[in-house]
């Protein structure tokens, strides 16, 4: 990642960029270790609804994405959603697709998260 200016920490573009990285590296990383050293399904559930904020993603995407098998990604969007980090509603033209989105308290969770990780990586 690269260096960034005081103050440009807070800039949500560069905090919505900084997930999507963070979510690429990770599945980069994903094809080269074993799946037992690699999971995390709800960090990359957060990640991939921060980078595409303010999008809502259906649940079968993250299910997937979250590079977990699909039952493991369901308890771990259920864990997230009984601890108010991200909210379930339906699709608006299509009743049968769940919409999953991050709360409030879930975004500055994220926002948090990623401001520490790129305080750490500063040179």
């Amino acid at each position: 990642m690269p260096a960034f200016m005081d103050g440009e920490i807070d800039d949500p573009e560069l905090l919505s960029n900084a997930a999507g990285e963070i979510y690429r590296m990770r599945r980069a990383r994903d094809r080269y270790l074993p799946k037992e050293l690699t999971g995390e399904p709800a960090w990359d559930i957060l990640l991939a609804l921060y980078a595409e904020e303010p999008a809502k993603l259906p649940v079968s995407s993250l299910c997937f994405g979250s590079g977990a098998p699909q039952t493991t990604a369901l308890r771990w969007i259920a864990v997230l959603e009984k601890s108010g980090l991200i909210v379930r509603t339906q699709h608006p033209r299509d009743p049968s697709v769940l919409l999953l989105a991050l709360t409030e308290q879930g975004r500055l969770l994220i926002e948090r998260s990623l401001k520490a990780m790129l305080r750490a990586a500063r040179p």
